[in-house]
C-alpha cells in the first residue's frame, strides 16, 4: 500500500523530492543527535559544543534554546514524558588538571524552564572510603515513565581491578533496588579486557516500561575463550533478573524496542556481506521472523522500521579510495516481498557526516549536511518523494544515452512543448525545449550537470511527462 502510495505522490508532484524546511548552522558546530520529543510535534537538537535546541518538526523554526548547565558534559537525553532532559553521562572539568568524573548527583531539568526538578545521588558498597580509590564512572538512563534510574557505574583504583555493577535505582523508593557485578576487568598480555561472566556493553528499556534489556557477551570462566553474545532481560514489576539468552554466535549486535512490543536483532552473517535481522515477540523473545538481505559490499551503519518497510543506512569504502574513505546510501527493503524495492547507491550517496534521521513515522527525513554535501546545513525533505521507486527507469518517450536524452515525439507533431530540468531539491537548472514540435524525433544534448538524480519535465497542453535520469561523472 505505501509503495502505492509513494508512487502517487511523485506522480502528482512537479520535483523529484520536495525540501520541506532548512536551517543553517556553524559548520564547526557538530550536530550530534536529533531526536523527536515524544507526544508532541518538537525536535531536539544536540550539539557537541553543548548547544541544545528544541525546534518545530513542521517547519525547524525554533522555539527555545537550553543552555546547558556549567560543569555539565555529555549527551542530552529526553524523558519518555516528553517533559524534561538529563544527560547520559556527567563530569566536572577542570581545564588545568587531566578529567575527572565525579559523577555523584544526577540532574533532570524541565524542559523548557531549565530549572532542576530532581537530583539523584546514591554509591553501590562503601568504595569510595578505601584508600586507593581514584575515580568513579556512572552511566545511567531512565526508564520511559521516569520511575527508575539505571545502568552501570564503576570504582577505579589506583592497583587492582576495578568493580562494575548494573544497578536499578527507584526514583520514589529513592533507593537501589537491585545491583549485578559486571564486567570485572583485568588485562592480558595482549593488552586485552576481559573477565569472567557476563560483560555489559548496552542496555535499554522496553517502551512500557516493565522491562530492562541488558546487551553484553558471555565470557564464561574468563580464561580468553571466545565470548559468546547474549543478553540478560530485567523484570522491572518482579525486581528479577532473568536467564541469560544466547542470541549470537558474534560479539557485535544490538537489540532495540519497537513500539509494537517487539524487539529486533541484526548482525553479520559468516558471509561477508550478507546481514540478517530477526524480529522477537515481546517479552517472551520468540522468534517471529528474519530477513536475510545483500546490497554491493554492504556495510550496515543503521536501520530504521517504517510499517511494512526496512530503511537500511548502507555503506562502503570508495572505489579507487583510502583506506578510511567511505560512501554512505540507504536502501528499502520490503518485509511482504522480501527483496529490496529501491536502493540510492547510483543515485543519491552522502559523504561522511551527512546523517540521515527519519521522523514523523518515517514521512520526514532530516540529514545533517544537506544530500549536496553543504556543511552547515540541516535538512529536512519529504521522504516519499525522496525514495521514489525506480528513479532512472525510462519512458515510452524518453530515453538517455551517456550525454544525450532522445524524445520520441512522433504523436505530439503540431503541439507545443515546454521541456526542463530539474535537480533533486526542485530547482530548475536547465530548458531543453520550448517552442513547437514538428519533428518525429529530438536528441537533447544534457547540459553540464553536477553528479546526482534529476528530473525532466514536458508540459504539453494537456498532459505533463515525467523522466528521471541521474548524471555520472
Amino acid at each position: 500500500m505505501k509503495t502505492i502510495l509513494i508512487l502517487l505522490i511523485f506522480i502528482a508532484s512537479p520535483v523529484f523530492s520536495q525540501k520541506l524546511w532548512e536551517i543553517e548552522v556553524n559548520p564547526n558546530d557538530l550536530l550530534r543527535d536529533v531526536s523527536e520529543i515524544p507526544n508532541s510535534d518538537l525536535l531536539l537538537f544536540t550539539y557537541n559544543s553543548g548547544k541544545l535546541e528544541i525546534r518545530n518538526s513542521n517547519d525547524g523554526s525554533l522555539v527555545r534554546n537550553v543552555i546547558r548547565p556549567q560543569g555539565e558534559k555529555g549527551g542530552y537525553n529526553i524523558s519518555g514524558l516528553g517533559n524534561s532532559y538529563y544527560f547520559s553521562a556527567r563530569g566536572d572539568y577542570e581545564p588545568d588538571k587531566e578529567e575527572t568524573y565525579v559523577n555523584d548527583t544526577i540532574f533532570v531539568f524541565d524542559l523548557f524552564t531549565d530549572e532542576i526538578i530532581n537530583r539523584i545521588t546514591f554509591d553501590v558498597g562503601q568504595y569510595k572510603s578505601q584508600s586507593n580509590f581514584i575515580t568513579k564512572t556512572l552511566k545511567y538512563n531512565f526508564t520511559p515513565d521516569m520511575t527508575k534510574v539505571f545502568g552501570q557505574i564503576g570504582y577505579n583504583f589506583i592497583d587492582g581491578p576495578g568493580f562494575h555493577f548494573f544497578y536499578v535505582y527507584d526514583i520514589n523508593q529513592r533507593k537501589i533496588i537491585y545491583t549485578e557485578e559486571v564486567n570485572r576487568l583485568r588485562v592480558s598480555e595482549e593488552g586485552e579486557f576481559t573477565g569472567p561472566g557476563f560483560y555489559l556493553k548496552s542496555y535499554r528499556s522496553s517502551p512500557d516500561s516493565k522491562y530492562l534489556i541488558l546487551n553484553g557477551m558471555d565470557n564464561g570462566d574468563g580464561k580468553w575463550d571466545e565470548p559468546v553474545g547474549a543478553a540478560k532481560m530485567f523484570n522491572v514489576e518482579l525486581n528479577e533478573m532473568g536467564n541469560m539468552l544466547y542470541i549470537s554466535t558474534l560479539g557485535e549486535y544490538e537489540y532495540s524496542a519497537l513500539i509494537n512490543n517487539e524487539f529486533i536483532n541484526n548482525e553479520l552473517l559468516g558471509i561477508y556481506d550478507i546481514y540478517e535481522i530477526k524480529l522477537y515477540n515481546f517479552p517472551e523473545l520468540t522468534l517471529k521472523a528474519k530477513y536475510n538481505f545483500q546490497i554491493k559490499d554492504l556495510k550496515l551503519a543503521g536501520f530504521h522500521f517504517c510499517e511494512n518497510y526496512i530503511i537500511l543506512n548502507c555503506f562502503q569504502r570508495k572505489p579507487n579510495a583510502g583506506k578510511h574513505e567511505y560512501e554512505y546510501w540507504y536502501s528499502i527493503y520490503n518485509i511482504d516481498t522480501e527483496s529490496i524495492t529501491y536502493n540510492s547507491y547510483d543515485h543519491i550517496k552522502f559523504p561522511p557526516g551527512v546523517k540521515m534521521v527519519l521522523i514523523n513515522d518515517c514521512n520526514s527525513v532530516v540529514f545533517i549536511n544537506d544530500v549536496d554535501y553543504t556543511r552547515g546545513k540541516i535538512v529536512c525533505y519529504d521522504f516519499q518523494t525522496l525514495s521514489i521507486e525506480n528513479l532512472s527507469s525510462t519512458s515510452d518517450f524518453f530515453n538517455k544515452t551517456e550525454n544525450t536524452i532522445t524524445f520520441n515525439s512522433q504523436e505530439f507533431i503540431g503541439q507545443i512543448a515546454n521541456i526542463e530540468i530539474y535537480n533533486s531539491v526542485g530547482a530548475r537548472v536547465g530548458t531543453l525545449y520550448n517552442g513547437s514540435i514538428h519533428q518525429p524525433n529530438y536528441n537533447f544534448n544534457i547540459p553540464d550537470l553536477p553528479s546526482g538524480a534529476y528530473y525532466l519535465q514536458c508540459q504539453l497542453p494537456n498532459q505533463s511527462i515525467n523522466f528521471n535520469f541521474v548524471v555520472v561523472k
